[in-house]
């Protein structure tokens, strides 16, 4: 997020070199909020000690699928990230995301929980284009 309102979201992420998730369409990817928004939720991160979070709170047993959250905000040229999968992350890193949640919805057709069937299909054709892309640059 940019002072100025500008958003920039994804549901995919890179572990261990390896793309995970499925890609947002295009359209849905840069978002816009007012920039009072904007400064008000930055200024709320700041002031509430977002820095000083830890980058990563996860949990203490083995999960195999779940929410992978990420709030990634810059002040003055540093950049800070913090990465929940804990299911129970400090009061300040759970209202950030709610707060961003509240200002920009995901779009339907990204639903985790009722994915369409075309939204399935999206899924699995990403998966397998980067599955090809790791055997290319891996081969046995």
């Amino acid at each position: 997020m940019y002072g100025d309102g500008r958003i920039e979201r994804d549901t995919t992420m890179t572990f261990v070199g390896f793309p995970m998730g499925c890609p947002l369409h295009d359209a849905d990817i840069h978002l816009n909020i007012s920039a009072s928004q904007a400064v008000a939720l930055i200024g709320k991160a700041r002031a509430g000690g977002f820095c000083r979070l830890c980058g990563l709170y996860q949990s203490t047993h083995k999960a195999s699928d779940g929410n992978f959250d990420i709030v990634t905000l810059k002040f003055r040229g540093q950049t800070h990230s913090v990465s929940n999968t804990s299911g129970n992350p400090p009061p300040l890193f759970a209202e950030l995301v709610s707060s961003l949640s509240a200002y920009v919805l995901i779009p339907d057709y990204a639903s985790t929980t009722q994915p369409s069937r075309e939204r399935m299909i999206e899924c699995v054709q990403y998966g397998k284009v980067q599955m090809d892309k790791i055997q290319r640059a891996h081969p046995q």
